[in-house]
């Protein structure tokens, strides 16, 4: 149960990620979209697809779930406050005994 709630909070905050690129490239800001911005947008969407693979690994079960899951969750909880929320959640999920038993 906790590895489909760590889960669904990855893909969640990935799509929170994704709606705030989109939200940023459809204001007036962006009218002049040089090169930067766009490496920014690629880098953040390449960050959101690793948030994906997150979730799809620990739904899967893989082996290498907590290596890419973990230093996520870590970067993740300085994103005040849903980051911490869904860091601090996948840790604890991690490093207590609800991980060896799902």
């Amino acid at each position: 149960m906790h590895a489909k709630i760590s889960a669904t909070l990855f893909v969640l905050y990935g799509a929170l990620l994704l709606l705030g690129i989109g939200l940023v490239l459809s204001s007036n800001s962006f009218i002049e979209f040089n090169l930067k911005h766009k490496a920014a947008t690629v880098l953040s969407v390449l960050v959101c697809a690793l948030y994906f693979s997150a979730a799809h690994s620990i739904v899967r079960n893989s082996a290498w779930s907590s290596k890419l899951c973990t230093p996520l969750a870590i970067f993740t909880l300085l994103s005040f406050p849903v980051g911490t929320v869904v860091g601090g959640y996948y840790l604890w999920f991690r490093f207590s005994g609800a991980y060896r038993n799902s």
